[in-house]
């Protein structure tokens, strides 16, 4: 599988270094969840899988564990991140501070793109949520996110969300399959309606009514770990 990957990586970036391709193999690969969380990750098993030598595979999991994605125990292998419920309430409240903030200085700040981005992004959701497409949620939800920050135009705001990005969204993908539809489907219903929320107060420019907006959609995440 994970030489599969490499090769239309490869295909699709002729001009890409091999560690640039090995590094985004993994990182999606955990992402998606085909290394799921727990799993050991062996720098002589992962070449040798990739078809690559050991230098470039060293390489990526030193950057995966400094975002987060992995982690390593003195003396121990590598191992894919545990989503514990615990880490994920850290992450929300992580959230809550810099999105919430994001988003109202996204009212008053936003442009014509960030408007026009924000609403194309509103209306994929809304479709993903219609045909329960799982990953559609879960990458429209994310990408979202993402614009109101980038809205914010603030580099501080856009640096700090950065750190959290890539655990937040192996998150969303862990939380999202994990959870069944019944339980599912109520929070990404009050999920879409946030969203809209978090649009018509960026439109029409009310910065208090956004965070709060904001901040509604993200303190649902518990909703889902309580379902585990």
């Amino acid at each position: 599988m994970l030489r599969q990957r490499l090769q239309i990586y490869q295909n699709e970036h002729p001009f890409q270094n091999l560690n640039e391709g090995v590094y985004d193999v993994l990182y999606e690969s955990i992402i998606d969840l085909s290394l799921l969380p727990g799993s050991a990750l062996s720098e002589t098993a992962l070449a040798e899988e990739m078809g690559v030598s050991r230098t470039p595979v060293r390489s990526a999991l030193f950057r995966l564990r400094a975002l987060g994605l992995i982690t390593q125990k003195k003396g121990q292998a590598f191992q894919v991140a545990e989503i514990q419920k615990n880490d994920c309430r850290e992450l929300m409240e992580a959230r809550l501070a810099i999105e919430g903030q994001a988003a109202w200085r996204a009212a008053e700040r936003a442009n014509e793109n960030d408007r026009r981005q924000m609403n194309d992004c509103m209306a994929a959701y809304l479709e993903a949520f219609k045909a329960w497409d799982i990953d559609g949620m879960v990458e429209s939800d994310h990408l979202f996110h993402q614009i109101i920050v980038t809205a914010a135009h603030n580099p501080v705001l856009t640096e700090l969300y950065a750190r959290l990005s890539p655990r937040v969204l192996h998150y969303r993908h862990y939380l999202f399959h994990r959870a069944g539809e019944k339980s599912l489907r109520p929070v990404m219903g009050a999920s879409v309606r946030n969203h809209r929320a978090v649009c018509n107060a960026v439109n029409l420019g009310f910065p208090s009514m956004a965070r709060e907006c904001m901040e509604q959609d993200i303190s649902g995440m518990p909703d889902i770990m309580d379902n585990w």
